[in-house]
């Protein structure tokens, strides 16, 4: 636990939905990202996310594609 975390990071932590976080971002940090760590969905079917749980492959892998493409702008 931290008084005022802002104090002992040089770091932005988000939590949201990776693609419309990422989105949010591109403007003000291209260029001045050096690490990302995006969670992937994973198709379980059996928990309680609030994204589609049961893609197809193909669909899993157009919807990280897109994910992707939008690090690539930020590094």
């Amino acid at each position: 636990s931290f008084d005022d975390i802002s104090a002992v990071t040089d770091g932005v932590l988000l939590k949201s939905e990776n693609f419309q976080g990422l989105r949010t971002l591109s403007r003000s940090l291209l260029g001045k990202i050096s690490v990302v760590y995006a969670d992937p969905p994973y198709n379980t079917g059996k928990d309680e996310f609030l994204y589609k749980d049961t893609y197809r492959h193909s669909s899993w892998v157009a919807m990280m594609d897109e994910r992707l493409a939008l690090l690539a702008r930020l590094a």
